[in-house]
């Protein structure tokens, strides 16, 4: 998949855009190496380059989010933030 600027995007690169106008990008992280802080940051520059278009104004980009959905604490600090249980 190619953006705007006609780079490659990663392959489940899906956004998801809310009512308030706000977007999220959501990865499942299958393993855990020390790349993934900077993974995340990759991830949201290939974001920020799908919302805006080249010679618009920065003030133009969205509220935007990465979310990782990681089998592990990637950053070591157990701070769980909501769980659930499928029935």
């Amino acid at each position: 998949m190619k953006n705007r600027g006609g780079l490659m995007a990663p392959e489940n690169f899906d956004i998801i855009k809310d009512d308030k106008d706000r977007v999220f990008d959501i990865e499942m992280q299958m393993t855990v190496t020390k790349e993934l802080p900077k993974r995340s940051r990759y991830y949201h520059s290939m974001l920020d380059l799908q919302l805006i278009d080249k010679g618009q104004t920065y003030a133009k980009l969205k509220p935007s989010f990465v979310i990782f959905i990681c089998l592990s604490d990637m950053f070591q600090k157990i701070r769980l933030l909501k769980s659930w249980m499928r029935r």
